[in-house]
């Protein structure tokens, strides 16, 4: 497992995403289950995509557990029709923290 972090000023990017709330215990479940069901979406669509996951955490201050708004996307190379659960997702532009992780979904919460 790496995890490679660095500051950046990004582009704002278009997704196609489905969104949750969640603690951090449960964010290595949902990111598969997540993209998953977008990629299946895209695919009966027939909508091209740049093949890059995108996974945007939004931290919720104020439970007992670190909570998130998480959003799961996959960046897309066209405008795409949506769904009750599939919408789309613009990343704001301006700095971010890019961290890149390699390994197995059940290491995220390390």
């Amino acid at each position: 497992m790496t995890i490679d972090v660095r500051i950046a000023f990004v582009l704002s990017r278009y997704l196609a995403a489905t969104t949750e709330v969640a603690d951090l215990s449960e964010i290595s479940i949902l990111i598969r289950q997540n993209l998953d069901e977008v990629w299946k979406f895209l695919q009966r669509e027939s909508v091209s995509s740049t093949g890059h996951n995108v996974v945007v955490y939004q931290y919720q201050p104020g439970s007992s557990e670190p909570t998130f708004n998480l959003t799961f996307g996959v960046e897309l190379q066209e405008v795409a029709p949506f769904s009750p659960t599939v919408k789309p997702f613009s990343t704001p532009a301006g700095y971010a923290a890019i961290a890149t992780y390699r390994g197995p979904y059940t290491g995220l919460p390390q």
